[in-house]
């Protein structure tokens, strides 16, 4: 059943996306009584400002559709892949290096809970903002420390099982990385040019074992019958992803 808390997706002749409140709540630019449907079941019918809704739980890409945005995200094609390559899971501890818009931080976030955390580091106070918005709009802020500041500059505890750099210069942050791993941990970096790639990649080559890089590039399909056929637009170079685990 639908509870208190619960971020649900109504879906009529538009998408309406929103946490369930007890009483009067703002929702877009109107508002609703949205503790009627505490207690329904996913999939029941409503009807709000003369519309009838089905509701439905939200998916992270439904949250993601209505995140706030800074100059920098982690687009869902590569924090996929980062989830996977550092093998997170629930009670998993990670260390990140520029949250920028938090876009990867939520995903960080989601793989870990309910009983891991994630230390998340920016030196921006705009985006530790946006960082703090998005993350409460998908109910994750309790898993996530944002903190400002340096990661190349401040002292960090160690124990971390994972460590995702998006930062300029990530080669700068190594030996923090390296002192903040445990033994076997993983390190992911995710830089937009072949120079830091290279530069990072030569980097960890005598801390760090099964170093590897990729590139993901994403096409969708446009599917008509008999006409279906790749998209003409795609998702193409967004940046490399390099992964490697401390020795």
């Amino acid at each position: 059943m639908i509870k208190e808390g619960d971020i649900v997706l109504l879906l009529g002749k538009r998408r309406v996306l929103t946490r369930v409140e007890n009483g009067l709540s703002r929702v877009g630019k109107g508002t609703a009584d949205l503790s009627k449907i505490i207690g329904m079941n996913w999939g029941d019918s409503v009807r709000f400002w003369g519309e009838e809704f089905r509701i439905y739980r939200a998916s992270i890409e439904d949250m993601i559709e209505n995140f706030d945005r800074g100059p920098q995200v982690v687009l869902p094609k590569d924090s996929s892949m980062i989830v996977h390559l550092c093998d997170l899971k629930s009670g998993d501890s990670v260390l990140e290096a520029g949250a920028g818009s938090g876009w990867l931080t939520v995903i960080l976030a989601r793989a870990v809970m309910p009983d891991g955390k994630v230390v998340s580091y920016d030196t921006n106070e705009r985006s530790i903002e946006i960082t703090s918005k998005n993350l409460e709009k998908t109910g994750l802020s309790e898993y996530v420390d944002i903190r400002k500041g340096d990661i190349r500059e401040e002292d960090i505890e160690t124990g971390f099982s994972s460590c995702v750099l998006d930062i300029p210069d990530p080669w700068n942050a190594l030996d923090t990385v390296r002192k903040s791993l445990i033994p076997g941990g993983h390190l992911c970096i995710y830089v937009p040019t072949y120079n830091q790639l290279e530069r990072s990649a030569l980097a960890m080559k005598d801390d760090f074992f099964d170093i590897g890089a990729l590139e993901i590039i994403r096409r969708n399909m446009d599917v008509k019958k008999d006409a279906t056929r790749p998209d003409f637009k795609g998702l193409m170079h967004t940046g490399f992803i390099l992964h490697g685990r401390k020795r």
